[in-house]
């Protein structure tokens, strides 16, 4: 992904998770499963995706408050990727 579209991507997921801020909506169940299908979750990445809107979170924050590159909150199942993939590079 260049920067260009990398950057439209990033302004995309915060305009998205301003307006539930401001909204107070939760997800429904066809956002969810829209979600983890263009994420392309894994079974293991959808149960916890779900654990986590079942706890009334916002699938675009993480719970280990993890930023991408520009700055952005990332979403769940990105975070829940890197947290992975640096779990596995330190061998834990």
């Amino acid at each position: 992904m260049d920067f260009i579209s990398a950057s439209r991507a990033a302004n995309e997921v915060t305009q998205e998770h301003e307006r539930r801020l401001i909204t107070g909506r939760q997800h429904r169940k066809e956002e969810v499963i829209e979600y983890l299908a263009q994420k392309n979750a894994s079974s293991e990445e959808r149960q916890e995706a779900w654990a986590w809107v079942r706890k009334g979170e916002d699938l675009f924050l993480n719970p280990w408050l993890m930023d991408d590159e520009s700055g952005c909150p990332m979403d769940f199942i990105s975070a829940l990727r890197e947290l992975n993939e640096l779990s596995q590079e330190h061998g834990k």
